[in-house]
């Protein structure tokens, strides 16, 4: 399965939207490998690109709710609110441990940091999985 991350000085970018680069990894290998890619500008053009690279997983910051119905409405499984280095996030991955606490952004507002959520709520628990 190819995963894609986005990256900004080898951590996880802070947002899809404007990110510029994209960490693809074949993960059915022993040692996942991969390679840094540039993205396209236009924000919906970054997910027919992931798509077209084989993406199957995206591991981001935050995105936008449109982007992000679009990424769903395309067959691609998105983890959103993830921070932390690409190395701490490949480790993660690997574990089986990804979506914990330690991995989810300041401000996120899950129950997994522990704080109640405020007004819509967050995209993780109210966006379905595929």
């Amino acid at each position: 399965m190819k995963m894609g991350i986005t990256i900004w000085n080898e951590r996880i970018a802070p947002v899809f939207d404007v990110a510029g680069n994209v960490y693809i990894v074949d993960t059915t290998e022993n040692t996942p490998t991969g390679e840094s890619i540039s993205l396209p500008q236009a924000p919906f053009a970054k997910i027919d690109f992931l798509l077209q690279a084989g993406v199957e997983v995206l591991i981001c910051g935050a995105i936008s709710r449109p982007l992000l119905r679009s990424a769903h409405g395309a067959g691609l499984k998105v983890i959103p609110f993830v921070s932390g280095s690409v190395a701490e996030v490949l480790a993660s991955w690997s574990a089986g441990e990804l979506e914990t606490a330690a991995r989810t952004m300041p401000g996120c507002g899950c129950k997994q940091r522990g704080r109640r959520n405020r007004g819509t709520g967050c995209i993780r628990r109210n966006v379905p999985r595929r």
